[in-house]
């Protein structure tokens, strides 16, 4: 049989006395073997789903030693995500928890990311193995293959959740995973619980992009949180405004006037719900206000100006 252990150390003024609630502590150790079932499902859907057994506690906080083990099957699986000669189960551990050669797991993805959006992603030029992706705010960085598509699936994520869920518990304030001996552990606190959370079904299959572009304005409002519509030249749309600079002139004064255009770096967001594709716009950053006016190099001051929704 293959197997794998690894270690989770629960930590808090709640715990001192070496003892944790099982209100607390089986939920969360029930959600971490689901994570691996659903987790081999995803990466290795050929091989039988592995089991998660609790190995006798040792004196600390709240430790709790886990054994990760399968079918042999298991052991005769290599190099399937990893050249580095490892086995599927003991990649498969790596994957969600770190450790070994293939670097960040999923909880430090997830951590890392903070529910930043993924503005990007693809093979590394160097290694293929390796995801190159750059995130809404211009960070880059290089993750496993494997790592990737486990934070890409719902039902991982969701278990993700679940088995951190005891930091939402008075007095419980670190859990800390050690995939190895020789390997860093992963230590998820208090305040990384919100990067756990689970995009919402509206948000499935959710793809970012951000372009650069040139639109017409059609009509504008100006009452907080209501939408302007514009339009590319083929289709018109409403948009988010979120360039706070651009708001502030627009408060200010800032005229418009029909045929008005701007160039500007807009988002758009697709996501799937109930099975419709929907998409929705936000202007990012307003680089270029183009006075329609001056475009068409008129001079007849009597233009009207746009109409505010």
């Amino acid at each position: 049989m293959a197997e794998t252990t690894f270690g989770v150390n629960y930590d808090g003024p709640a715990l001192d006395d070496g003892r944790m609630p099982v209100r607390d502590l089986a939920p969360a150790l029930l959600a971490l073997g689901e994570l691996f079932k659903e987790a081999s499902a995803d990466l290795y859907p050929e091989l039988p789903p592995p089991t998660l057994d609790v190995k006798a506690t040792e004196k600390g906080s709240f430790d709790v030693h886990l054994i990760l083990s399968a079918d042999g099957m298991w052991d005769q699986v290599v190099d399937m995500l990893t050249a580095d000669g490892s086995t599927a189960l003991s990649n498969l551990e790596a994957l969600v928890l770190g450790g070994g050669t293939l670097g960040m797991g999923l909880f430090k993805l997830i951590k890392f990311l903070r529910r930043r959006t993924i503005k990007t992603a693809e093979g590394s030029p160097d290694n293929p193995d390796l995801m190159r992706i750059v995130l809404d705010d211009e960070t880059t960085l290089e993750v496993p293959t494997g790592t990737l598509k486990l934070y890409r699936n719902r039902n991982v994520r969701k278990a993700a959740k679940e088995s951190v869920a005891p930091l939402k518990r008075s007095g419980i304030n670190r859990v800390e995973f050690q995939p190895g001996p020789a390997d860093e552990p992963v230590e998820i606190a208090v305040e990384d619980i919100e990067a756990f959370e689970v995009p919402s079904d509206g948000d499935e299959n959710e793809l970012v992009e951000e372009r650069m572009m040139l639109v017409t304005l059609v009509s504008l409002s100006f009452s907080e949180g209501n939408k302007w519509r514009v339009s590319d030249g083929t289709i018109t749309f409403p948009v988010a405004i979120e360039d706070e600079g651009f708001l502030d002139r627009v408060n200010r004064g800032e005229a418009f006037r029909k045929g008005d255009m701007l160039r500007c770096r807009t988002r758009i967001v697709q996501s799937t719900k109930d099975g419709k594709l929907r998409s929705e716009y936000s202007i990012a950053e307003v680089l270029e206000h183009i006075k329609g006016s001056e475009q068409l190099n008129l001079d007849d001051g009597d233009d009207p100006e746009v109409e505010a929704a």
